[in-house]
């Protein structure tokens, strides 16, 4: 049903605002797309998009 998918491990002392931000997420992506908030994140954090067998 995806052709994607995301995963992302986090720090246990940073759980709380992990879940804050999920419980808030709709509300959030009025402002900012996923897809907006996906390449400001990849661009903060130096992170890349592998694809199943480029690796």
């Amino acid at each position: 049903w995806q052709d994607d998918y995301w995963a992302v491990s986090v720090s246990e002392s940073h759980l709380k605002s992990i879940r804050n931000y999920i419980i808030k997420q709709e509300e959030h992506h009025k402002v900012k797309t996923f897809e907006e908030e996906i390449s400001s994140f990849m661009q903060k954090y130096g992170w890349s998009i592998i694809i199943d067998g480029d690796r």
